[in-house]
């Protein structure tokens, strides 16, 4: 019955949150120099409250058609600013009040800086309870799980998935069950 989506006509990326239980105090962050962001949204669920930040990190934004070279360019420069998209998210998380579950589009690997700045001090659902290999980006022989959901310490993924039958879009979708400790 709670949907929160900060759609604008001008944007090209929209982040949302569907919940059963009371979303509150829902604040969207841009990114710098970058049509990125993140949402952060407190739910109140059985009694706690529990902040939940999906975020969209900057892509690789190779261009097929570029030379190796400008692509390499492209893909540094864009690792580069990711990294500090992941610095501020980490900042965000470290400052919540609440028990955090941080889902959405990395654009980076499980080894990456991003993964691991993000995660500090959670735990990640698909170790937790996934199987397999977790490739949630489907397009061009790139066979990674660039998608991600992580928890706080006090919570528990169950059931981790990506589930690779949704053809709609470059990415399957990745989503746990989550219960308290």
């Amino acid at each position: 019955p709670y949907c929160i989506i900060n759609s604008r006509e001008d944007e090209i990326l929209n982040l949302a949150v569907f919940s059963r239980w009371p979303v509150g105090n829902v604040q969207e962050y841009y990114f710098p120099d970058s049509y990125n962001k993140m949402l952060q949204a407190d739910i109140r669920m059985i009694g706690q409250t529990f902040r939940l930040f999906n975020v969209h990190l900057q892509t690789t934004g190779m261009n097929e058609s570029s030379s190796m070279k400008d692509r390499l360019q492209t893909m540094h420069r864009h690792t580069i600013q990711r990294n500090r998209q992941a610095d501020l998210l980490a900042n965000a998380i470290a400052e919540s009040p609440y028990p955090v579950i941080v889902c959405g589009d990395f654009n980076d690997s499980p080894i990456s800086y991003a993964h691991r700045v993000i995660g500090k001090g959670l735990k990640d659902a698909f170790v937790e309870s996934g199987n397999g290999f977790g490739i949630s980006y489907n397009q061009n022989h790139f066979y990674f799980r660039i998608d991600n959901i992580l928890l706080s310490k006090n919570l528990k993924s169950y059931r981790c998935t990506v589930d690779n039958t949704i053809k709609s879009s470059d990415h399957y979708p990745i989503w746990c069950y989550v219960a308290k400790k």
